[in-house]
């Protein structure tokens, strides 16, 4: 009995890990990636970043400049205009809610993708067309002759392509699918191992131990996915603002990976410590002298 009990200890803990990565990486997904409010709530600080602000300076200050059309005589003097311009508006107060808009309508847009049959082309850009606005207009304040009717050419960051977001729908729907219930049936399988074993804390401990390396191939994931897309992203300010937004949005992800290992190797530290429940000497010795009286008492 105690070898199947052991058996289906060992399954079930054996399925808990395996799902572990799973669910941590179900639960960020569905924790940061496909809700608006907490995607935008992350990638907000972004707005303070220099790498961030460097890429939208860049783009901005040449959209603007190519509107404005100067002549060659003029040309260095109205991209210092521009260029001051660019970073006035991005130390400004308004910069942290241009930042913040541009990506919530890139989010809902990428969400709205996700939900579209495949194939759509749908690309998701982060578009900051509040930033030129708010260039031409300190611009006409600083007495720099800029007609109304200029339009400059549009400022964006691609988030994701159509075919980005064809890999990640099927992700999506299925983590929509199971929801919660990763994270639970991870749980579950390893408390039902515990009930089951007849060696809790040696279960325990095997369990800890598995983690370890589960916990492992999920950062080796996220370090690889990192990888791939600094190689695939265009050379330049794309690349650096699309690498910051990768960043910030897997701190919480790297966050609860740090939290699962140090909660198995607290698992394992406390097995190390704690002693171990012995059996009494004298219960072998009690029970031998129980027999001993009774064997006596029947021979009286």
């Amino acid at each position: 009995m105690n070898v199947l009990r052991r058996l289906l200890s060992v399954l079930l803990v054996l399925g808990a890990v395996a799902l572990l990565p799973v669910a941590l990486a179900g639960s960020w997904l569905d924790r940061t990636v496909t809700d608006t409010d907490t995607y935008v709530a992350t990638v907000a600080p972004l707005a303070d970043e220099q790498t961030v602000q460097d890429s939208v300076r860049v783009r901005t200050q040449a959209a603007v400049v190519s509107a404005l059309d100067p002549s060659e005589r003029r040309r260095a003097q109205v991209e210092d205009a521009v260029g001051a311009a660019v970073r006035a508006v991005l130390a400004s107060p308004e910069w942290p809610d241009l930042w913040r808009a541009a990506n919530r309508a890139a989010h809902e847009t990428m969400m709205d993708a996700l939900e579209a049959e495949a194939g759509e082309p749908v690309p998701v850009r982060v578009d900051l067309a509040g930033v030129v606005r708010a260039t031409l207009d300190l611009l006409r304040e600083r007495g720099v002759p800029v007609g109304r009717d200029v339009r400059a050419g549009a400022v964006e960051f691609e988030v994701a392509d159509s075919s980005d977001l064809d890999r990640a729908r099927s992700t999506i729907q299925r983590v929509d699918e199971v929801g919660v219930w990763v994270p639970v049936a991870a749980a579950a399988a390893l408390a039902v191992a515990l009930v089951v074993s007849p060696l809790r804390r040696r279960t325990t401990v095997v369990a800890a131990v598995l983690a370890l390396p589960a916990l492992g191939l999920l950062a080796l994931g996220m370090l690889g996915a990192r990888s791939v897309l600094e190689a695939v992203a265009d050379p330049g300010e794309q690349r650096e603002l699309g690498l910051a937004v990768w960043d910030a949005l897997v701190a919480g992800l790297w966050r609860d990976v740090a939290i699962a290992a140090g909660v198995a190797l607290a698992v394992l530290l406390l097995a190390l410590v704690l002693p171990r429940k012995r059996r009494g000497r004298g219960a072998p010795d009690r029970a031998w002298g129980d027999q001993a009286q009774t064997g006596a008492i029947s021979r009286l």
